[in-house]
C-alpha cells in the first residue's frame, strides 16, 4: 500500500512539473517516466503475489503500461479538437493513480485475506539451493537461475538499441508515421484509421510528442527501444519460468544482438510492441497453467490486446497461449464451472479492448481499402520463401548466428522427435533433410504451378508439438513457433520481414538445445567451453554493431564497398525491400530549417521518397512534374525517385550544398540562380530544427504568404484543398 501511494505521489509531482517547466528534454523524461514506467509498476504491485514473482510482477506492469497509455490517447483523440497537453497530463496522472485507489478498496474489503498472503513472495521460483552460498559459488541464485546472464545481456541490448538512436533520420514508414501522428493531434481523428493496421506506433509517438511539445528521433524512437528491451527480458522469464532459466537466458542473449529485433528497435515502427507484449502474455499463461491464479488468463488478454491494437501479427501468438488455457482447463475439468469464470472475464476485456479501435474502424471508409491491401499481401496459394527469408535474415544477422541457430534448433527438433523412438527419431533426420531441399533446391517441390515445400515442415511442426513426455509449455513454445514460421513462409504471399515473430519461439527452442549441450560439455572441458561460447557470441554480435550502430560509413549504404572480410554473405547485393533500422542521414534537417525561415520558398521536387521529404520540409508544396521552383537531390538514396536530371543541367543552377562532416549530402537546384553555392552544416541548424518540431509544423502544409495579393473586398475563410492548395478567401461577381 505504501508503494502504491508513493507511485501515485510521484505521478502527482510528475504530472505538476511537465505542466509547468519550460524545459523541453525535462519535460520529455518527465513524460516518459508518466506513460511507461510508473503506470506498470503501479499496476504491476496489484497482480497478487502469489500468481507472479517479483521479476514477473515488475516485467509484465512495465508491459502493461504499454496498453494503457495508448489506450488512453486513443479514446482522447476520439473527442472533437487536437489532443490537449492538460487533457493527457491528467489522464496519464490517473492511470497511474487508479491502482492506489483499486488497493485501497482490496484492502477494506479483504484485509483479512490481504494480511495472509502478504508473506506469498517466498514461494518465487527458484530451486532449493542455500541462499546463504558465497557469490562467487555457482549455487548461489545469481548464476543458478541465471540473474548474472540477464543482467549481463540487458546490457548488450540496451546498447545496441540506444547507443546512436539520434543518428538516421526517418526513413519511409517511419516517417508517415510522424505525419499521421501529427495530424492526429491537431485534430484529425480520421488519420488514425488511414493507417491499414492497428494505432499503437501512432499513440506511442503522439503521447510523448503533446507531453514534450517539440520532438526528435531519438524521442519518437526510445519507447519502441524500451518495449524491445524489455521483450527481451520476458523471454528470459518465459524460460525460467518453465524451470530452464538458463536456456532462458540463452534465448534472451542471443535475441539482444539478433539483428531483425536489434533493427526493430532502432525505429518507430511496431514489430516491438508485438514482441513485447506477446511475450508477456505468453509468460502469464505458463504460470497460470501450472498455478492457476484466474486473474492472469485477464491479464493476458489485455497484453494480446494491446498487442492486437499494435499489429494483427499479434494474433499468431493466441495458439499458443489457447494451449495452454486449454491444458490448464484440463486439470480443472471436475471444476470446469469455476475455472471458466476467468476465461469468460478475459473474452470480455479482450473484446472491450480490441472494439475501442476496431468498432469505429469497420465503420469507417478505409475498411475497405485496408481489407484489400490486407489480402494482397496474404495471396491465396501456396508460397516457398525459404530462400528470400534466408537472404534477408543473411542481412540482419551474420552467418554464424544463423548457423548457430539453425543447428540448434534442428538438435532440439531431433531430440524431441526421439522421444517417439528409434523410429521418430530418424524420420525426424530423414524429414529434416528434406527440409533443408526446400531451401537448396526449391524447384524440386513444384508440382504443376504449386509448391509443396512446406510439407516436410508442417510434419515436422506437428510431430514435435504432440512428441510424448514434454510440459504443455514446451509445446505452447512449439506452437509458437510454428503458427508464424509457416504462415509467412509458405502461405503468405509477401511476407518481407514478417518472418521475426516466428524468431522468439526459435530461439527458445535453440536455447534449450543449446543449454542441454552446455550441461553436457561443461564436465568435460568447461573453461573451453566458456571461452569458445564468448567468442562467437562477440562475433556474431559485433556483426549487429557494424550494422545498426556504427556509422563510420553506414554500411547499408556502401554495401559491398566496405564490407567485413569477416563475414562472409550469400549475396552480392542487398535485397530491394525489407530493409529496417539502419543508419542514415541525409541532412534534411537542414532543408527543413531553411524553408521554415523563408530562405528557400516556392515548390520543389527530390529524388528522396516523399514520405520522408514530407516530415522534414513541413510539407511544403512538393511537385513531381516539370519545372519546379527547386530540385533537392540527396546523394546516396535507397529508393531513389526518378527526377529530371537532364532538365536539371539545362535550367538550373546549384545553390546551396548541405554538409554532414564536411562531407557532400544534399544538392539543391534552383532555376536561373547564380552558379556560386552556399555551404550549409548539418550540425550546425540540427538544433535549431528539433527546437521547432512541434505537431503544428508537420500536420498540415506550409504555404507561402503573398503578401501583395489585395485582399480587400473578399470574404475571409481558411480551408485546406487536397494537400497543397489554401483558400485563404473568397469573392464573387
Amino acid at each position: 500500500m505504501k508503494r502504491q501511494a508513493t507511485l501515485l505521489l510521484g505521478a502527482l509531482i510528475a504530472g505538476v512539473a511537465l505542466w509547468f517547466l519550460p524545459w523541453h528534454l525535462v519535460r520529455y523524461w518527465l513524460g516518459f517516466a508518466l506513460l511507461w514506467i510508473l503506470p506498470g509498476l503501479s499496476w504491476g504491485l496489484l497482480i497478487p503475489h502469489h500468481a507472479l514473482d517479483r521479476a514477473e510482477r515488475l516485467a509484465v506492469g512495465l508491459g502493461l503500461g504499454f496498453v494503457t497509455a495508448p489506450l488512453a490517447t486513443l479514446l482522447l483523440t476520439y473527442l472533437p479538437g487536437p489532443l490537449t497537453r492538460s487533457s493527457l497530463v491528467a489522464t496519464v496522472v490517473a492511470i497511474a493513480g487508479l491502482p492506489a485507489v483499486v488497493a485501497v478498496v482490496i484492502r477494506l474489503r479483504h484485509a483479512t485475506a490481504t494480511e495472509a498472503r502478504s508473506g506469498a513472495d517466498g514461494n518465487e521460483t527458484s530451486s532449493t539451493a542455500p541462499h546463504h552460498a558465497s557469490l562467487l559459488h555457482e549455487q548461489h541464485p545469481l548464476w543458478r537461475d541465471g540473474w548474472a546472464l540477464l543482467l549481463v545481456t540487458i546490457l548488450i541490448a540496451t546498447g545496441l538499441r540506444v547507443a546512436n538512436l539520434n543518428y538516421s533520420e526517418f526513413q519511409g514508414d517511419e516517417a508517415t508515421i510522424m505525419v499521421r501522428a501529427a495530424r492526429v493531434l491537431e485534430g484529425d481523428e480520421a488519420a488514425v484509421f488511414q493507417h491499414n493496421k492497428g494505432p499503437v506506433e501512432l499513440l506511442l509517438v503522439m503521447a510523448p510528442w503533446r507531453l514534450t511539445g517539440v520532438t526528435s528521433e531519438w524521442m519518437a524512437r526510445l519507447p519502441f527501444a524500451w518495449a524491445n528491451i524489455l521483450g527481451v527480458a520476458a523471454v528470459f522469464l518465459c524460460g525460467r519460468r518453465m524451470g530452464r532459466p538458463h536456456a532462458g537466458g540463452i534465448a534472451a542473449s542471443l535475441l539482444a544482438i539478433e539483428g531483425f529485433f536489434v533493427g526493430f528497435g532502432r525505429i518507430v515502427q511496431y514489430q516491438s510492441i508485438v514482441f513485447a507484449l506477446s511475450a508477456l502474455g505468453l509468460l502469464c499463461l505458463i504460470a497460470y497453467q501450472a498455478r492457476g491464479h484466474g486473474s492472469l488468463v485477464v491479464i493476458a488478454a489485455f497484453l494480446f490486446g494491446g498487442g492486437l491494437l499494435a499489429h494483427y501479427d499479434a494474433v499468431l501468438a493466441v495458439p499458443a497461449g489457447l494451449l495452454l488455457i486449454g491444458a490448464r482447463l484440463w486439470s480443472d475439468r471436475h471444476q470446469i464451472g469455476r475455472a471458466l469464470v476467468p476465461i469468460v472475464a478475459a473474452v470480455l476485456v479482450g473484446g472491450l479492448l480490441l472494439a475501442s479501435f476496431y468498432v469505429p474502424f469497420m465503420q469507417s471508409p478505409y475498411m475497405a481499402r485496408t481489407s484489400s491491401y490486407v489480402s494482397g499481401r496474404i495471396g491465396d496459394g501456396f508460397y516457398n520463401h525459404l530462400n528470400t527469408s534466408f537472404e534477408l535474415g543473411a542481412v540482419y544477422d551474420s552467418i554464424y548466428f544463423l548457423a548457430l541457430a539453425l543447428v540448434a534448433l534442428a538438435g532440439t527438433t531431433l531430440i524431441t522427435w526421439a522421444r517417439w523412438g528409434r523410429v521418430g527419431f530418424l524420420l525426424s533426420c530423414l524429414l529434416v533433410a528434406l527440409a533443408a531441399t526446400g531451401l537448396l533446391y526449391p524447384h524440386l517441390w513444384i508440382v504443376g504451378q504449386r509448391t509443396l515445400a512446406w510439407v516436410p515442415f508442417v510434419i515436422l511442426v506437428i510431430g514435435a508439438l504432440l512428441a510424448p513426455g514434454q510440459q504443455a509449455s514446451i509445446r505452447a513454445i512449439w506452437l509458437w513457433l510454428g503458427v508464424p514460421a509457416l504462415f509467412y513462409l509458405f502461405f503468405v504471399a509477401l511476407p518481407l520481414t514478417h518472418i521475426h515473430t516466428a524468431l522468439p519461439a526459435c530461439v527458445v527452442l535453440a536455447g534449450i538445445g543449446l543449454a542441454d549441450l552446455r550441461r553436457w560439455l561443461a564436465g568435460r572441458a568447461r573453461s573451453a567451453v566458456l571461452v569458445a561460447g564468448v567468442a562467437v557470441y562477440a562475433l556474431c554480435g559485433f556483426y549487429a554493431v557494424i550494422l545498426f550502430v556504427d556509422h563510420t560509413p553506414e554500411y547499408l549504404r556502401t554495401f559491398p564497398q566496405f564490407k567485413n572480410p569477416l563475414y562472409w554473405t550469400p549475396y552480392k547485393q542487398m535485397p530491394e525491400e525489407g530493409l529496417f533500422g539502419f543508419p542514415h542521414r541525409a541532412g534534411w534537417k537542414t532543408v527543413g530549417h531553411l524553408m521554415n525561415e523563408g530562405v528557400l520558398t516556392g515548390t520543389y521536387d527530390s529524388n528522396e521518397e516523399r514520405e520522408i521529404t514530407d516530415y522534414y520540409t513541413g510539407q511544403s508544396i512538393r511537385v513531381p512534374c516539370a519545372s519546379p521552383d527547386m530540385y533537392i537531390a540527396a546523394s546516396n538514396v535507397k529508393d531513389e525517385v526518378p527526377i529530371r536530371w537532364d532538365q536539371i543541367e539545362e535550367e538550373y543552377n546549384p545553390t546551396a550544398i548541405i554538409t554532414i562532416d564536411d562531407r557532400s549530402s544534399i544538392t539543391i537546384y534552383e532555376r536561373d540562380a547564380p552558379g556560386s553555392s552556399t555551404v550549409h552544416r548539418l550540425e550546425e541548424y540540427k538544433p535549431l530544427f528539433d527546437a521547432k518540431l512541434t505537431p503544428e509544423r508537420v500536420a498540415w502544409p506550409v504555404f507561402d504568404e503573398d503578401e501583395t495579393t489585395d485582399f480587400e473586398g473578399y470574404v475571409p475563410h481558411e480551408a485546406i484543398l487536397g494537400i497543397i492548395i489554401r483558400l485563404q478567401g473568397y469573392y464573387v461577381d
